[in-house]
C-alpha cells in the first residue's frame, strides 16, 4: 500500500518475487474500454455488441478479458496497454514527496496486470518517459500544463487522413473547451500519450495552444495525476 505523508491511500503496487505487474491508484480509474476504441480495436459493431451484454457501467472491468476470448487482440497487446498504465501510474505516485510504502504480504490481483519486470527496471523506465514527456511538452509551447491547457483547430476544422487510429480518435476530441487531460480521459489515453499527441497535431500545423482552463482540484483524469489528486484530498 502506498500512501502520503498523512497516512492518505492513494495506492497499491503488486509485486511477483519481487517484480513489478501492477499499479491500482485509490483516485483514477483506467478507461480501458475507451482505449480500445480509440485504438481502432472497437468499432461500433463491436461496441454494440459489448453493451448488448454488460452494463456501461461494467464496460471496462469487461472488456480486457472479452476481446481476447473474440480474438479482438492478444493477451500480449493488451498487457502492452495495462503497462503504459503501469508506468503513467507509478510516475504520478513518485511525483508526491514523502511517500510511505506499507508491504503487505501476499497481496495478489488479476487486475490490470503488465508482465512483471524488475522494479528498478520499472522506475528507470518511468524516469526516462517523464523526461521525455517533458521534452515533448516543452517543444508544444504551452505556459500550462496539460492539465490546465486547452487546444483549439487552426482555421476550420480538418479531417485529416491520420494513419494511426489514436491521432485520429485524440484529434476528434480537440473543441477549444477541454483541456489536454481531459481529451486523454475521453480517449482512455494517459497524460505521456496525450502530450505526444498534443505535439504531432502542434508540429503539423493543424491544432494550436489556445487558452487554459481550472479543474476541481478533486479531478484525477490521468494515472499521471495521482499523486497530486492524493495529496489534494488528503
Amino acid at each position: 500500500m502506498v500512501s502520503t505523508r498523512a497516512g492518505h491511500e492513494i495506492g497499491d503496487l503488486f509485486l511477483f518475487e519481487g517484480d513489478l505487474y501492477s499499479v491500482q491508484l485509490r483516485h483514477h480509474r483506467p478507461r480501458l474500454f475507451a482505449r480500445l476504441v480509440s485504438g481502432g480495436i472497437i468499432d461500433e459493431g463491436r461496441e454494440r455488441e459489448i453493451d448488448a451484454l454488460v452494463d456501461p457501467e461494467a464496460r471496462d472491468a469487461a472488456v480486457g478479458r472479452y476481446a481476447i476470448e473474440h480474438d479482438w487482440l492478444s493477451v500480449e497487446r493488451l498487457a502492452e496497454f495495462h503497462s503504459e498504465y503501469l508506468l503513467a501510474g507509478l510516475s504520478g505516485l513518485r511525483s508526491l514527496d514523502g511517500v510511505k510504502v506499507v508491504e503487505e504480504r501476499g497481496a495478489t490481483t488479476n487486475v490490470r496486470c503488465a508482465l512483471p519486470s524488475p522494479t528498478a527496471d520499472v522506475i528507470a523506465s518511468v524516469d526516462l518517459r517523464t523526461g521525455r514527456s517533458r521534452d515533448v511538452w516543452t517543444g508544444v509551447g504551452a505556459a500550462f500544463g496539460p492539465r490546465e491547457t486547452v487546444l483549439s483547430w487552426c482555421g476550420d476544422r480538418t479531417v485529416a487522413p491520420f494513419v494511426a487510429p489514436e491521432l485520429a480518435a485524440f484529434a476528434a476530441e480537440v473543441d477549444a473547451i477541454r483541456s489536454v487531460d481531459e481529451l486523454a480521459d475521453a480517449c482512455g489515453f494517459t497524460r505521456a500519450e496525450a502530450e505526444f499527441l498534443t505535439a504531432a497535431l502542434v508540429n503539423e500545423g493543424l491544432v494550436e495552444v489556445s487558452g487554459s482552463k481550472t479543474l476541481p482540484a478533486e479531478a484525477c483524469l490521468v494515472p499521471e495525476d495521482a499523486g497530486r489528486a492524493g495529496s489534494a484530498a488528503a
